[in-house]
């Protein structure tokens, strides 16, 4: 196989959207009574603290995941693909998308590099036309369940490195 030269690793928050998605699915979490009040005002005070850098994120992520323990993969996958089509799917930056067409327009894959869940990285993959995706994976039991816990490391910081790294392996790209 030759070696391409580069890919195009796009964050989700504040890049190809300009705001935190984190925030918006917990809102809507909210809404539809899925989350309480009081777990919305903890994560939304943790996506505050995240803006600033002053929190330890994988912390503030293994909290999250323990909301949906017990949950059904499906069930959260399609609540995610809802949401993700009524909420996110409008909000492409048009800088963004001029971005995206500029590399595919260079033949560069377009890879998004996020913190987000696989869940809403499937949605954006499929919607916006990527060509693959890293981000957070929930455990999932052996009867479908969310088991409240997370991949190690998170596909944050020095992870995101990490994971666009054996990507770009896997796939021949020199970074």
């Amino acid at each position: 196989m030759s070696e391409m030269h580069g890919a195009a690793f796009f964050d989700l928050d504040r890049t190809l959207i300009e705001v935190n998605s984190g925030y918006l699915y917990a809102k809507s979490e909210r809404q539809a009574g899925r989350i309480s009040a009081q777990q919305f005002m903890v994560s939304s005070f943790y996506i505050m603290l995240y803006y600033f850098s002053l929190v330890d994120i994988e912390a503030a992520y293994r909290k999250a995941a323990t909301y949906y323990k017990g949950v059904s993969e499906e069930e959260l996958n399609e609540r995610t693909r809802e949401w993700f089509d009524a909420e996110v799917a409008s909000l492409l930056l048009p800088g963004a998308k001029a971005a995206l067409e500029a590399h595919r327009q260079a033949g560069q894959p377009l890879v998004l590099l996020t913190s987000s869940s696989s869940y809403v990285c499937e949605r954006a993959v499929e919607t916006w036309n990527l060509d693959d995706w890293l981000a957070n994976h929930f455990g999932v039991n052996e009867d479908g369940l969310l088991t409240g816990e997370v991949q190690s490391p998170l596909c944050y910081g020095e992870g995101k490195v990490l994971y666009a790294e054996q990507w770009s392996e896997k796939h021949n790209i020199r970074l």
